[in-house]
């Protein structure tokens, strides 16, 4: 058994386009729900413990602040756990951008768990990428799938609930 102090290390990258919300997410995995804001700061990286099914879990969490064309995402995600694949449900360009770069992070000899976001999807009157648009890349690639609002909370709890679950059931 693990000692008192003991946690479970594990890391998530989130790549994507500028302006998909990708920082307003992490900040949803470190504050609570009253203080989600849109986040324009960068967080560069930060840690967060949690604790489930007295579980301590300590997630390093990434942003790449939109860096052109995820620049240095291979070398990121192999050192990663998990990957938070970031797009804008109004922005189809951010959706394309990512199916262009999908491709680059399946690697047989990744231990990488990848989780397709669909971020904005409160927005459904500016949607461009239909949500079975993106659950079936999710699909074709073995990816986990989420359509969440990262500014109002929409689905934010489950995803990190369900990272922390997947984190648990590794060890």
């Amino acid at each position: 058994m693990k000692g008192e102090n003991s946690y479970i290390f594990q890391r998530l990258i989130v790549f994507g386009d500028s302006y998909v919300g990708k920082t307003t997410l992490l900040k949803s995995f470190i504050l609570n729900k009253q203080d989600r804001v849109y986040a324009f700061c960068n967080i560069d990286f930060h840690f967060q413990v949690y604790e489930k099914n007295n579980q301590k879990i300590k997630l390093q969490l990434f942003d790449t602040y939109g860096q052109h064309r995820f620049q240095f995402q291979k070398e990121q995600s192999k050192k990663s756990n998990f990957v938070l694949l970031v797009y804008d449900t109004t922005n189809r360009d951010s959706f394309d951008n990512i199916c262009a770069q999908v491709i680059d992070l399946i690697q047989p000899s990744y231990k990488t768990s990848i989780i397709l976001v669909g971020n904005k999807c409160d927005l459904s009157s500016k949607r461009q990428v239909p949500f079975q648009e993106g659950l079936q890349l999710s699909k074709q690639y073995g990816f986990y799938f989420y359509e969440t609002s990262a500014l109002q909370g929409i689905s934010v709890d489950g995803l990190i609930n369900d990272v922390l679950d997947k984190i648990i059931q590794t060890q």
